[in-house]
């Protein structure tokens, strides 16, 4: 997949300290060149700094030419407006950078605070109808405030751009009546770039019977070593083994990045499975694996997956403790060994589900985690964070854990406040769940796709509407 090119460009104009913007420019060019080299991004910089329109419309066709994804005006001196005028669009991104002064007294040396100001001005007034998006920076290269705002935004559009050129493939449909999962393909094509596909469960199951005897055994050997198992047999093991290299492979052949699989009941009847174990191998070895056929919450864990490089899982709200001020999501059995709580005797096992093979019983591990999941209609996303808790004494079978100190948006709720949101915007039953505070990174997400964050609905003892 590409990465994200980030290019720099910055502006000069003849009254201003130019000994002075020089180290400036130099000391920016070298700090994104390094910066962008860690993340394994692409960067490239105009060679001097540009003063006119003519300057300004050699830079642009090289910006074109070198598909530039954001660009990054530094108004390393105030500069004229022509300049952003012809530089306007050149990019899909823009970001606008003004750096501090060198000197407290005296002639103003840049005034490039206030060349970033006029630039924003210009895009939101005299070229408002080209629609330009822009988000500022402030700081030196080297500055805490310009760097941490910068690595949200590369963060934040390298995930798009990976999005953009992904494959997700739906798998046996949705189960029956489980209409909230539906989705607009058009619209999720449109907004995010990516490309979908369909395949039916007798795919898979052909596949699954493909494989040589010998082949199957030892791979289920290998799965039963993995995590204790309570009540499974080498016969149910075999199975399992057939079904996850086929899904595997599917996913390999096909170079799909996320699958979203019909688990039941079809599969159950047709081969006496459970998918649940599956889906959560799937996701601990890398491949995004979301439940009855959601497409939706596919994609948004693969989002997250692109921001974290770790590996999200997808989970239900199941119960609500107000007293406690606490939330439980749970769900059959997608839990993985990445999840699982450390604590003794509490450990992952795998398990029938209703007598068939397998689920993961997991206890999730403490820790802040980030919940996103985009709507239907690719208009609306629920961002939420909050801290997972042990509570061994309050646990079903499957994957559970406890969720406290909640937020949506940056906005501190209650428990019983996060349900009312959820149900007063009719939000979706699926919730993906990310590891760590991804919460900036996903607001600018929202911001540059125009998806609309759902806002916190405060619990009141009437009827409420969105």
């Amino acid at each position: 997949m590409e990465p994200l090119r980030i290019g720099l460009v910055g502006t000069y104009a003849g009254y201003f300290d130019r000994s002075a913007a020089g180290r400036v420019w130099e000391m920016s060019v070298a700090k994104l060149r390094e910066l962008t080299g860690k993340m394994g991004l692409d960067f490239c910089s105009a060679k001097d700094l540009i003063t006119n329109r003519e300057e300004a419309e050699k830079v642009r066709k090289e910006i074109e030419d070198r598909k530039i994804d954001l660009l990054l005006v530094q108004t390393t001196t105030f500069g004229s407006g022509e300049i952003i005028e012809v530089l306007a669009g050149s990019s899909p991104w823009l970001g606008l950078w003004a750096v501090p002064e060198s000197r407290e007294t005296g002639t103003m040396p840049l005034n490039s605070l206030c060349g970033v100001n006029f630039y924003g001005a210009v895009l939101s007034t005299y070229l408002k109808r080209g629609g330009f998006k822009f988000k500022w920076f402030y700081g030196n290269p080297d500055q805490a405030i310009f760097e941490d705002s910068l690595l949200v935004t590369l963060r934040a559009l390298n995930a798009i751009k990976l999005l953009r050129q992904s494959r997700i493939a739906n798998i046996g449909g949705i189960p029956g009546g489980y209409y909230d999962v539906l989705f607009d393909q058009g619209f999720f094509r449109t907004k995010f770039g990516v490309t979908f596909f369909t395949h039916e469960i007798g795919e898979v199951v052909a596949k699954a019977n493909s494989y040589d005897q010998n082949q199957v055994a030892a791979y289920a050997e290998k799965m039963a070593a993995e995590v204790p198992n309570r009540d499974l047999k080498p016969a149910h093991f075999e199975k399992l083994a057939r079904i996850y290299l086929a899904l595997e492979d599917m996913v390999k052949e096909n170079n799909y990045q996320a699958i979203a699989v019909c688990c039941w009941p079809r599969i159950q009847s047709i081969y006496g499975v459970a998918l649940c174990s599956t889906l959560g191998r799937l996701n601990e070895n890398g491949i995004v694996a979301a439940c009855e056929g959601d497409v939706p919450s596919a994609l948004s864990m693969l989002l997250l997956n692109y921001l974290n490089a770790d590996q999200s899982i997808l989970m239900d709200m199941s119960k609500l403790d107000p007293e406690r001020n606490r939330l439980m999501l749970w769900h059959c059995g997608v839990g993985n060994p990445r999840w699982a709580s450390k604590r003794k005797g509490a450990e992952i096992r795998i398990m029938p589900l209703m007598g068939l093979p397998a689920a993961y019983e997991v206890m999730l591990v403490p820790q802040v985690i980030t919940i996103t999941r985009i709507t239907g209609d690719a208009k609306r996303i629920f961002l939420a964070s909050g801290k997972l808790v042990e509570d061994p004494d309050r646990v079903h079978e499957g994957t559970s854990g406890w969720l406290e100190d909640l937020r949506i948006l940056d906005q501190s709720v209650s428990a019983l406040d996060f349900v009312n949101t959820v149900m007063v915007s009719g939000f979706e039953h699926h919730f993906p769940l990310a590891k760590g505070d991804l919460c900036y990174e996903l607001n600018e997400i929202a911001s540059w796709l125009d998806l609309e964050p759902i806002k916190p609905v405060l619990y009141r003892p009437y009827l409420q509407r969105s």
